[in-house]
């Protein structure tokens, strides 16, 4: 119910009284009653808020019972100047949390061929977690990541985004491994 157009009645006669309208029927068992006055205008759209999360996929599933939305095949993530491609995304909502918003996520999972980009930093590996609460990424299974020609790779690299700092732990045989290049003409002294 989108408008309602407003019907004038025909004016009564002075030689016919005006006739009392009938009274409305009963409602049928059951049935709800108008509790809101009718708007001449419809609503004005509600804006969005935040920086949007542009999602791409080949299938997309959500199980309300483990409380996941997963991106299968083909991922592609965009978001502020960030881009995540992977074979699937899941994100996992907070339990028993209805939202199904970004305030409901408890952690995001990346899995198979994980590239990340921003600016000219990249990064590869298997897996990738990032737990919301915290701002923490961790990059697991051959992890190696780029900033312009330097590399860095060990067992797992964890980012904490709040404190703008990494670390780089090596394990099961892997040693963490880091390639700097020093500026052309750079001096040692």
């Amino acid at each position: 119910m989108k408008y309602l157009k407003l019907v004038k009645q025909p004016a009564a006669t002075k030689t016919q009284p005006a006739a009392k309208p009938e009274p409305a029927p009963a409602p049928a068992e059951g049935a709800g009653a108008v509790v809101a006055d009718i708007q001449q205008t419809p609503p004005a759209p509600v804006a969005p808020q935040g920086v949007p999360v542009k999602i791409s996929s080949d299938r997309m599933t959500y199980d309300e019972k483990k409380q996941v939305v997963s991106f299968v095949g083909n991922v592609v993530a965009l978001h502020e100047g960030l881009t995540l491609k992977a074979d699937q995304v899941s994100a996992f909502f907070v339990a028993g949390d209805k939202r199904f918003d970004v305030q409901g996520i408890d952690r995001i999972v990346a899995n198979g061929n994980v590239h990340a980009e921003k600016g000219k930093t990249s990064g590869e590996c298997g897996k990738l977690t990032y737990l919301v609460a915290k701002r923490l990424l961790i990059m697991e299974q051959d992890p190696v990541l780029r900033d312009g020609p330097n590399s860095i790779t060990g067992e797992k690299i964890r980012f904490y985004a709040r404190e703008n700092r990494s670390e780089v732990v090596g394990g099961d045989g892997k040693r963490v491994e880091a390639e700097f290049f020093a500026p052309k003409g750079l001096e040692v002294q």
